[in-house]
């Protein structure tokens, strides 16, 4: 290996650390132009004013300290002498989480929202919780005018005949699926 490397400094080429990106099949990429060209032609339609994109996102975070690098380890003398609640790290398989709501724009922040859950937020929570609750108060004070765009991922309880309904009936303006 020194050897190589030592060509390879001698060509001029260098190692670069790969960058981490998603992985999109062609029907993915195709979807995302059409989505992106769809979004494109409504932000131009609103009447030379530019419009604030709302954006919705969620995380989940565990309740326990798994997901941290540095708690994989133990110390001890030996591998026998700590006691097996140190050794092992126990796994529940649907461990309990904490999911984090929040929409955003360049006119501000929502309220967040947590929610404690084994699985995803189902789309009554979404709807209830987040859009009427918290999306809706946060367009009526940072976007009272009008000239804003919801733009939700593409999750399913996002994309729901509820969520849709509910959106038509306050009137929030969205960018369709």
């Amino acid at each position: 290996q020194p050897y190589v490397n030592k060509i390879l400094k001698k060509e001029g080429v260098k190692a670069f650390k790969k960058v981490k990106a998603p992985y999109s099949t062609v029907n993915q990429k195709e979807s995302q132009r059409l989505r992106i060209g769809c979004l494109y032609l409504r932000i131009l339609r609103c009447d030379g004013q530019d419009p604030a994109i709302i954006i919705d996102d969620e995380s989940y975070f565990t309740l326990t300290h798994c997901g941290l690098p540095g708690n994989c380890y133990y110390y001890a003398n030996a591998r026998g002498d700590a006691p097996d609640n140190v050794k092992y790290s126990y796994q529940k398989k649907y461990e309990m989480k904490i999911m984090v709501w929040l929409a955003i724009s360049r006119d501000g922040v929502s309220r967040p929202f947590f929610c404690q859950s084994n699985n995803a937020v189902t789309k009554e929570i979404y709807t209830n919780k987040c859009i009427r609750q918290r999306l809706l108060p946060f367009i009526a004070r940072c976007h009272a005018d009008g000239y804003y765009l919801f733009w939700a991922d593409l999750a399913s309880r996002h994309y729901a005949r509820l969520t849709l309904e509910t959106f038509d009936d306050l009137e929030i303006n969205y960018v369709r699926k």
